[in-house]
């Protein structure tokens, strides 16, 4: 069974360290400063910043990191990071995250996603694309 599990204390932060690390390999990138980890723990006690922890198996699995926006006279909740090891808990955590937006009030949920994932969101959800984001690598001029 999967649990979704709001996280509300900065205590328990640490224990997700090694989640953290296994989301940031999966970017193909090295965390060995645990800068995820120290990121979230010092922006924790923000009004508004939302942790979420999918648990299945009494083990961590996935989480959802987002934080209040304000801009142009909206508010919104943006999520920052998201990382699920099998595709339905991602899903479920954007749920949750929808759930408590709702609750707090907030006009919309953004993020950033890829385009395999914005025809999901598009389908599962109603998500608008806003914007696409590209990246394009300059070669190094040595």
């Amino acid at each position: 069974m999967l649990d979704i599990v709001h996280i509300t204390s900065r205590e328990r932060v640490f224990a997700l360290g090694p989640l953290f690390k296994e989301y940031t390999e999966s970017l193909g990138k090295k965390d060995e400063n645990d800068d995820l980890l120290v990121s979230v723990f010092t922006k924790f006690n923000n009004p508004g910043t939302l942790l979420l922890v999918a648990i299945k198996d009494d083990e961590p699995v996935g989480f959802l990191w987002a934080q209040p926006i304000s801009q142009f006279n909206e508010n919104y909740l943006r999520i920052s990071e998201i990382y699920a090891k099998q595709g339905m808990m991602g899903t479920k955590l954007f749920e949750r995250a929808l759930e408590w937006a709702w609750e707090g009030g907030f006009s919309a949920v953004k993020g950033l996603v890829s385009v395999e994932r914005a025809e999901a969101m598009k389908r599962l959800f109603k998500a608008k694309v806003e914007a696409v984001f590209i990246s394009v690598e300059v070669d190094n001029h040595d």
